[in-house]
Protein backbone atom coordinates (compact mmCIF):
# COMPACT_ATOMS: atom_id res chain seq x y z
CA UNK A 1 0.00 0.00 0.00
CA UNK A 2 1.00 3.66 -0.64
CA UNK A 3 1.72 6.02 2.06
CA UNK A 4 -1.22 7.73 1.01
CA UNK A 5 -3.72 5.23 1.28
CA UNK A 6 -2.27 4.67 4.98
CA UNK A 7 -2.44 8.22 5.74
CA UNK A 8 -6.01 8.31 4.48
CA UNK A 9 -6.94 5.43 6.16
CA UNK A 10 -5.11 6.65 9.24
CA UNK A 11 -7.31 10.02 9.05
CA UNK A 12 -10.40 7.78 8.65
CA UNK A 13 -9.66 6.01 11.65
CA UNK A 14 -8.85 9.20 13.42
CA UNK A 15 -11.90 10.85 12.19
CA UNK A 16 -14.18 7.57 13.68
CA UNK A 17 -12.80 7.87 17.16
CA UNK A 18 -13.16 11.71 17.14
CA UNK A 19 -16.92 10.86 16.16
CA UNK A 20 -17.28 8.18 18.70
CA UNK A 21 -15.58 10.17 21.89
CA UNK A 22 -18.24 13.01 20.76
CA UNK A 23 -21.25 10.06 20.91
CA UNK A 24 -19.71 8.59 23.90
CA UNK A 25 -19.67 12.39 25.59
CA UNK A 26 -23.15 12.49 25.11
CA UNK A 27 -24.56 9.18 25.82
CA UNK A 28 -22.52 10.76 29.44
CA UNK A 29 -24.33 13.83 29.51
CA UNK A 30 -28.00 11.69 28.93
CA UNK A 31 -26.54 9.38 31.43
CA UNK A 32 -26.18 11.67 33.83
CA UNK A 33 -29.56 14.19 33.70
CA UNK A 34 -31.16 10.41 33.57
CA UNK A 35 -29.53 9.49 36.67
CA UNK A 36 -30.35 12.63 38.53
CA UNK A 37 -33.92 12.70 37.10
CA UNK A 38 -34.32 8.60 38.39
CA UNK A 39 -32.08 10.02 41.84
CA UNK A 40 -34.97 12.96 42.39
CA UNK A 41 -37.79 10.50 41.77
CA UNK A 42 -36.34 7.96 43.81
CA UNK A 43 -35.92 10.07 47.14
CA UNK A 44 -39.74 11.84 45.89
CA UNK A 45 -41.18 8.04 46.37
CA UNK A 46 -39.25 7.07 49.66
CA UNK A 47 -40.45 10.38 51.02
CA UNK A 48 -44.05 9.81 49.83
CA UNK A 49 -43.62 6.30 51.13
CA UNK A 50 -42.45 7.21 54.21
CA UNK A 51 -45.18 9.46 54.63
CA UNK A 52 -47.85 6.90 54.44
CA UNK A 53 -46.06 4.67 56.95
CA UNK A 54 -45.89 7.42 59.14
CA UNK A 55 -49.75 8.00 58.87
CA UNK A 56 -50.49 4.32 58.74
CA UNK A 57 -48.54 4.06 62.40
CA UNK A 58 -50.18 6.99 63.49
CA UNK A 59 -53.68 5.57 63.00
CA UNK A 60 -53.05 2.65 63.94
CA UNK A 61 -51.63 3.98 67.73
CA UNK A 62 -55.22 5.91 67.43
CA UNK A 63 -56.98 2.51 66.64
CA UNK A 64 -55.23 0.81 69.54
CA UNK A 65 -56.15 3.64 71.76
CA UNK A 66 -59.81 3.35 71.19
CA UNK A 67 -59.79 -0.36 71.52
CA UNK A 68 -57.95 -0.28 75.13
CA UNK A 69 -60.51 2.57 75.70
CA UNK A 70 -63.61 0.01 74.88
CA UNK A 71 -62.07 -2.63 76.68
CA UNK A 72 -61.94 -0.56 80.31
CA UNK A 73 -65.35 0.74 79.46
CA UNK A 74 -66.61 -2.91 79.02
CA UNK A 75 -65.02 -4.25 82.04
CA UNK A 76 -66.58 -1.44 83.97
CA UNK A 77 -70.08 -2.65 82.44
CA UNK A 78 -69.26 -5.74 83.35
CA UNK A 79 -67.81 -5.56 86.91
CA UNK A 80 -71.18 -2.95 87.39
CA UNK A 81 -73.26 -5.63 86.46
CA UNK A 82 -72.30 -8.52 88.25
CA UNK A 83 -72.25 -5.89 91.33
CA UNK A 84 -76.08 -5.39 90.66
CA UNK A 85 -76.84 -9.14 89.85
CA UNK A 86 -74.79 -9.83 92.77
CA UNK A 87 -77.12 -7.15 94.70
CA UNK A 88 -80.38 -8.73 93.39
CA UNK A 89 -79.19 -12.15 93.74
CA UNK A 90 -78.98 -10.74 98.06
CA UNK A 91 -82.20 -9.35 97.64
CA UNK A 92 -84.21 -12.09 96.55
CA UNK A 93 -82.69 -14.46 99.05
CA UNK A 94 -83.49 -11.87 101.81
CA UNK A 95 -87.40 -11.97 100.36
CA UNK A 96 -87.65 -15.86 100.20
Amino acid sequence: MSEERFDRIEALIAQGLTDLNQRLAGVEDRMVVLETTLSATMRGGFINLRSTVNDIDADLAKVEQRAEDTARKVRRLNQRLMYLEGRTEEGDNEAT
